[in-house]
């Protein structure tokens, strides 16, 4: 059966796009009439570990997972917008995959079990910023709505601040027990946040 790792709201929360262990990246739409069947909007190579939407209104959604690309979709189908290949300096074979991405309209950020925070820019695929500095495996991420600051979450127990104009960690909050799985903000500056262990 199907293996929903990760899903994200669209379309003013009338769909969801789930990433799943089967590769693919599928739109689903329940309150469609007859809930049709959803729809494959793109596959990975591997396991597809992770999704997420720049905007409630967004006409494109970024997914990462174990074939080291992030790949940009069109939500209505019409196929892959940007593919970008996530280098990596070592041999071992997870290395550059991707486990948690945000994104804005204009950057996207990933995180993998490098414990590197990436920033790519949207409009060329170029790689902005490598942002270092957990020790551990990024497990969730979030970006400010302008852009300007992103968030991590960590196996090392610790969450991140980065700037986005500097590639700089901001602040360092140690305040969990074990690894930090998940963020999650209705903030647009990311001031408040939860965060789960």
């Amino acid at each position: 059966g199907l293996k929903m790792k990760f899903f994200a709201l669209v379309q003013s929360n009338e769909a969801l796009v789930s990433a799943s262990s089967d590769v693919s990246v599928k739109l689903w739409r329940p309150n469609a009439f007859g809930s049709p069947s959803p729809h494959t909007i793109g596959v990975h190579s591997d396991y597809a570990k992770c999704v997420t939407s720049p905007a409630q209104n967004a006409s494109w959604v970024a997914s990462g997972g174990l074939d080291h690309n992030i790949c940009c979709w069109d939500i209505q189908g019409n196929g892959e917008v940007l593919k970008i290949h996530v280098p990596h300096e070592d041999t071992a074979p997870q290395k550059g995959s991707v486990y948690a991405l945000a994104a804005t309209q204009h950057i996207i950020a990933a995180g993998g079990p490098e414990g590197i925070v990436k920033i790519w820019d949207m409009r060329n695929g170029q790689r902005v910023h490598t942002m270092v500095g957990h020790t551990d495996i990024i497990r969730g991420l979030l970006v400010a709505d302008d852009g300007m600051t992103v968030m991590s979450a960590s196996s090392d127990r610790t969450i991140k601040s980065w700037s986005c104009s500097t590639g700089r960690c901001l602040n360092t909050l140690a305040i969990h027990d074990d690894s930090v799985w998940s963020l999650y903000s209705t903030d647009p500056h990311l001031r408040v946040f939860w965060s789960a262990d």
